[in-house]
């Protein structure tokens, strides 16, 4: 008997170490970044530089997978979908490829094309309107055309696209301090420019293709395709300083995806777009994470785009990375003072002091009282002493600290009858709801609402005495406020927790600070209270811009 069981276990572990061993998923990137075009027709972007070289330290920590990097003059249209062939030939079944572009987007009618006259498309380093080379150009019908010839269907593909096509603002902004750069060119003659024919692929296709062989492959075409935008069809992407005050200009929706990968989340030792900690990101998280951030960072300006099929929800998202999470780390914000102020102000610990306008990150003019934030929104008005001052740049600090780990996987704000990004004048009639987006959260969550005032007061606006403090899963949607736009004018923010149980410190601490400008106390009990609640914890914000006139 014990002989026969040696002999047994002998012959099991024989069989087990002549099978093959499981090999793990690796991920390719093909990332593209244009922002030196050569051409007058087109404004140059200091952001792509800036984000290609922090995709490129990215996709490094996932693995040996092969990486092509083409940096403007050398990204053209051969270029482009020689790296796709390349890439795709040697992807395994279950690897990622990622292809990433940072640039210009712009729309023109397509001369070829008579079902879909308006396309989308990226011009290239050397585009020319007038006088057009298919080398210059790549419309997104021609990236689709190229990820499903070229790819097989057993791979994955994530396309991450940080550009815009036209769109408008629909704030009043101080043109002077602005501090975004729109990604979209040639919009004034965008609906009307022609482009010139396209060639069709040029290399063998190594995944078969159900359509004609020179037909338009759209998004939809690509079933294994995992698609994250900058922004919608009609709107504006951005780039701007981000997120540290005073750093380097990035695209909105890059620094979103780097950052859910990177930052040290709330639940857990797992990176901040993990939403439910449970140590594997999915695509839908990743998803929802860019949503909140994109909506956050660009202050409503922008919705970011995922399309992707069901069967991608609950897929991990790219290989398992080698990542070593990071902190969050802010510096002090910079000030540039107009007009004279006192000493105590130039020598404020809540800010450095800027030489000059458009090197600050707020910008007070003393004589006028107002505060304007190098988005060029006034976000204060009547500020005329130092520690107005303070109250104003320490919320909007609490909001950089909270912020990462803003995510609209469980619920979103909304505010009627205009939304977040417009501007809400005097006596206006104002709603605001909070919205369930997960279906199958919890029956009953916990909610908690606050308002940081734009003079940093702190203002709990849900629960009060009488309300249940919970929103049901037969409620869809449950407004928390109806009030008129009153002074002080400026930037609000809006803030809302729900959790799985009553978070009565966060509500305890709210009490206790309701009324004064003690934004700094909440940041803490706040990330305490998502730790605590896991996976149905959820954390959202919105930036009510109001004014006088």
């Amino acid at each position: 008997m014990i002989k026969f069981k040696f002999l047994w276990l002998k012959l099991v572990l024989m069989c087990l170490l002549s099978l093959p061993l499981p090999v793990s998923a690796a991920t390719h990137a093909i990332l593209i970044g244009s922002g030196q075009y050569m051409s007058p027709a087109i404004s140059d972007l200091a952001g792509p530089a800036n984000d290609l070289q922090a995709m490129r330290e990215l996709v490094a920590k996932f693995g040996d997978g092969a990486l092509v990097v083409l940096r403007d003059g050398e990204a053209t249209r051969s270029s482009v979908e020689g790296a796709i062939f390349n890439v795709g030939k040697g992807a395994k079944p279950g690897d990622w490829v990622i292809l990433y572009y940072s640039g210009h987007g712009s729309q023109a009618k397509a001369s070829d094309n008579i079902n879909d006259p308006l396309i989308q498309f990226v011009p290239l380093a050397g585009f020319d309107p007038r006088n057009q080379s298919v080398e210059h150009f790549i419309a997104d019908k021609d990236f689709y055309s190229w990820l499903k010839a070229y790819v097989p269907k057993d791979v994955n593909i994530l396309m991450l696209v940080d550009s815009c096509h036209s769109g408008t603002m629909h704030r009043r902004i101080v043109p002077e301090l602005y501090g975004f750069t729109a990604r979209a060119t040639l919009s004034s003659g965008g609906a009307t420019m022609n482009l010139i024919p396209r060639p069709s692929p040029q290399f063998p296709r190594i995944s078969a293709v159900d359509a004609e062989a020179d037909a338009e492959i759209d998004r939809a075409d690509l079933p294994n395709l995992v698609y994250f935008g900058a922004a919608q069809d009609d709107q504006l992407a951005l780039e701007t300083e981000l997120p540290e005050e005073g750093g380097s200009s990035r695209g909105l929706l890059t620094f979103a995806f780097e950052q859910g990968l990177t930052l040290k989340g709330g639940i857990g030792n797992q990176p901040v777009a993990d939403l439910n900690g449970d140590g594997t990101l999915v695509v839908q998280e990743m998803a929802a994470y860019l949503g909140g951030q994109v909506h956050l960072m660009s202050s409503f300006r922008q919705d970011s785009s995922a399309v992707f099929t069901s069967q991608y929800n609950d897929v991990p998202l790219l290989s398992k990375p080698s990542i070593t999470l990071r902190a969050s780390h802010f510096t002090a914000p910079s000030l540039f003072i107009n007009g004279a102020a006192s000493a105590h102000a130039a020598r404020g610990d809540s800010w450095r002091i800027a030489e000059t306008a458009d090197a600050a990150d707020f910008f007070w003019d003393v004589s006028e009282g107002s505060v304007f934030r190098r988005s060029g929104d006034l976000v204060a008005a009547e500020v005329r002493e130092a520690e107005a001052l303070r109250g104003v740049i320490e919320k909007w600090q609490t909001v950089q600290r909270l912020a990462p780990f803003v995510s609209e996987h469980v619920v979103r704000l909304a505010v009627d009858p205009a939304g977040f990004d417009a501007l809400h004048r005097k006596g206006a009639e104002v709603k605001i709801s909070i919205e369930r987006v997960r279906k199958d959260a919890l029956n009953q969550l916990h909610v908690v609402v606050f308002n940081l005032a734009s003079d940093g007061t702190v203002q709990l606006i849900y629960p009060l005495s009488g309300d249940a403090g919970v929103i049901s899963a037969k409620e869809k949607r449950l407004e928390i406020l109806a009030t008129q736009v009153v002074e002080p004018f400026g930037a609000d923010h809006i803030i809302a927790l729900t959790t799985a149980k009553e978070a009565a410190y966060l509500r305890d601490t709210l009490r206790a600070a309701d009324g004064q400008r003690a934004s700094t106390r909440l940041v803490e009990p706040i990330l305490a209270e998502l730790r605590k609640s896991g996976a149905y914890a959820s954390m959202v914000a919105g930036e009510l811009y109001t004014n006088a006139d």
